[in-house]
């Protein structure tokens, strides 16, 4: 079971993205407010996949990429966004980093989550396939 930390400011939104991957997948999900709180969780535990926003009021996602650049570059990454970002420096930074726009497209977060947490090539599934 993988560990998946979502990360936003916005309550319904943070409900939202845990609702959607409980019903799909059977991870493990933590959830974090704010940037600040997610580089904390960062610096204490595993995490396979972070899904976070990108503009939040304590510590946005450049804060989070930007403590995450040099410690963590082959975490995965999936921003959350209705905004623009300009700051593409930094997300090449990373070896895997998708963004999706707001309103959310659950098939499309489901797409992203599923190619980022398959197993490596040869390797064998820690789960049975689920329908």
């Amino acid at each position: 079971m993988a560990e998946i930390l979502i990360v936003d400011d916005e309550r319904d939104m943070l409900e939202l993205l845990h609702d959607l991957l409980v019903l799909r997948f059977s991870h493990h999900v933590i959830e974090a407010s704010s940037g600040a709180e997610a580089v904390e969780i960062l610096k204490k535990q595993h995490v396979d996949l972070l899904i976070t926003d990108y503009v939040m009021a304590r510590g946005d996602g450049k804060f989070i990429l930007s403590n995450l650049r040099h410690t963590k570059p082959k975490l995965p990454i999936i921003i959350v966004t209705g905004f623009e970002i300009v700051e593409t420096t930094l997300l090449v930074a990373f070896e895997s980093i998708s963004v999706l726009r707001k309103p959310i497209e659950p098939e499309r977060l489901y797409a992203l989550v599923q190619a980022y947490l398959k197993p490596p090539p040869g390797s064998s599934p820690s789960h049975p396939f689920r329908h």
